[in-house]
């Protein structure tokens, strides 16, 4: 995704609101998100040095 274009402050800030509402209507998903984003930088480790972000 390098050729994606960078989102503007006022972007993330609207994005981050949505997901802050989404969220707050069903915490599981929010338990999803983080055990998943856990399983991936454990993946990641394992694997060797991550690559770009």
């Amino acid at each position: 995704m390098a050729s994606a274009q960078e989102l503007t402050f006022g972007q993330k800030a609207r994005l981050g609101l949505q997901a802050a509402g989404a969220f707050a209507r069903n915490p599981k998903a929010l338990v999803a998100v983080v055990k998943y984003q856990l399983a991936e930088r454990k993946k990641n480790k394992a694997s060797g040095p991550a690559t770009g972000v």
